[in-house]
């Protein structure tokens, strides 16, 4: 149903001249329509905000497994800093460095 044209087919003010028009009218069946049409702008509306969720929460995951990716790498790396500075206390630094990876 189209609710637009239907309303425009309403008169703005019904009298005893135009009340055959208002007989015309399912009130029940525009009742409904407009019932159906505002709880759809509605799902329309909840659809956006889902699908914005939807696409923030996906970012955040990506964001999140950079991260993991990047503090592994992180613990490698000083894990590799803590043994050279370790063997460097150790010997003095007299001594090679290939005797490190003994």
């Amino acid at each position: 149903m189209d609710l637009k044209l239907a309303l425009k087919a309403l008169p703005v003010r019904i009298d005893r001249h135009n009340c055959f028009k208002a007989d015309l009218f399912a009130f029940e069946d525009m009742q409904h329509a407009i019932i159906e049409y505002k709880n759809a702008e509605q799902d329309v509306l909840f659809q956006f905000y889902d699908d914005r969720n939807k696409n923030r929460l996906r970012k955040l995951k990506m964001k999140a497994t950079t991260t993991k990716k990047l503090t592994q790498r992180l613990q490698t790396e000083s894990s590799e800093v803590k043994k050279i500075l370790t063997w460097i206390a150790q010997t003095g630094g007299t001594g090679s460095i290939s005797d490190l990876h003994k």
